[in-house]
């Protein structure tokens, strides 16, 4: 028989990491720039450009889309915690095997032409597929429900923290405290 506390339990998990996602997702898209200055420097910004149907990509771009595969990273997480708790990790083989070899492919492909703008659409598409593999072959071995009411809250709270941090970006407080990592000491 199914234990009712494994629904709460993947829903608490799913819930958690999407709030956590979205605030980053949208903070990273927002503050791509500054990052890669603080990173790399101001040359950097526009160093690696490349051109894309007459579309200039450079680094702060290519993390903006980065940004996006943070929410198909954590995510499959739960699941595959999941598959591995009912001792069906090797169910996860196969997939990657073959999920790997697409990335693989699709790299060898892309990238001659489209450079790193490739890898990373390649990055979140092959993450994405590992999230809806997983998820699927979870459900179909656990039968679990998942509201996905928590999304729009997400959003919410990622558009709040965008908005904060499109406003601070042009400080030096909001520099001054990523680059300074016992900054986020202070603040435990």
């Amino acid at each position: 028989t199914k234990d009712e506390r494994l629904d709460g339990a993947i829903q608490k998990s799913f819930d958690f990491l999407v709030m956590l996602a979205a605030p980053i997702i949208i903070g990273l898209i927002v503050l791509a720039k500054p990052i890669i200055n603080l990173i790399g420097g101001k040359e950097y910004l526009t160093a690696s450009t490349i051109s894309i149907h007459n579309y200039a990509i450079a680094a702060p771009q290519v993390l903006m889309i980065l940004a996006l595969g943070v929410g198909v990273t954590f995510l499959p997480m739960i699941f595959s915690g999941i598959l591995t708790v009912i001792n069906k990790q090797k169910s996860q083989i196969l997939p990657m095997i073959i999920i790997t070899a697409l990335n693989i492919l699709l790299n060898i492909i892309f990238i001659p032409r489209y450079s790193y703008f490739a890898s990373a659409i390649i990055t979140i598409t092959t993450e994405t597929i590992i999230l809806v593999w997983w998820f699927l072959l979870s459900r179909k071995l656990l039968h679990f429900r998942l509201s996905f009411k928590v999304i729009p809250k997400a959003i919410l709270a990622g558009l709040i923290t965008g908005l904060v941090l499109y406003f601070l970006k042009s400080t030096d407080v909001l520099l001054t405290a990523l680059a300074q990592p016992s900054t986020a000491a202070r603040f435990y």
